[in-house]
């Protein structure tokens, strides 16, 4: 069960969230593998109110809202991640969705979100970094999303066309006819909070039931 935490959990090099992956946990940054003082936070989530998620925020980056936050080891073939974008369980790597270990490729078949990706990585493989499981987040949009507020958000490129295979969401127009697909079902991950604009993270409410949990 995800719970606040009241023991100040060790966070990063930086002291941030979304700071960026780091090559250590609990240790110095000095090398991969190298000072790996808690292995076992590995996985760890931490529980924040807006209040603390401001606390935790690299500004320079973006703002952190109340939501849960797991750290999480990117796939040694992960290169490049954008800030905002959805990531996904490393299942093929792991046979099931232990290891704590995500990817930034999504299938059709493996589409197991695990959250969004807190800051941009440019060469992410091996990399510990924390993500958003749950509550209010910077997710990041496709191409002219619907300007209203309160709209359906979806795993897309487009508006109004569900896509299981990208990192990016969309919003889905109240007016829209829902397809008879299982795969639009699938594609569903929130409510979009304010009127978002293309291309850039906007602050989106994850749905509960889009992201598949792991908690070890």
């Amino acid at each position: 069960m995800f719970r606040r935490s009241t023991n100040n959990p060790w966070i990063s090099p930086s002291g941030f969230l979304n700071s960026g992956g780091f090559e250590a946990i609990g240790g110095a940054d000095t090398a991969p593998g190298a000072g790996q003082r808690f292995p076992g936070l590995l996985g760890q989530t931490v529980v924040h109110s807006n209040a603390t998620a401001l606390k935790a925020s690299r500004l320079a980056t973006g703002t952190l809202f109340e939501g849960i936050y797991q750290l999480v080891r990117y796939a040694p073939g992960v290169t490049t991640i954008s800030r905002g974008q959805l990531v996904f369980w490393d299942t093929l790597a792991n046979n099931g969705i232990p290891n704590f270990r995500v990817t930034g490729t999504s299938t059709a078949t493996t589409n197991f979100r695990a959250g969004v990706a807190l800051a941009a990585e440019t060469a992410g493989g091996n990399l510990y970094a924390w993500i958003q499981v749950a509550g209010m987040a910077s997710i990041l949009f496709g191409a002219s999303p619907a300007a209203a507020d309160g709209q359906l958000v979806i795993q897309a490129t487009a508006a109004d066309t569900p896509l299981l295979t990208v990192a990016t969401v969309n919003t889905f127009a109240d007016a829209t006819a829902v397809p008879t697909t299982v795969a639009w079902h699938k594609s569903r991950v929130g409510i979009n909070y304010g009127v978002p604009t293309a291309s850039v993270p906007n602050r989106v409410l994850m749905d509960l039931n889009a992201f598949v949990p792991n908690i070890g």
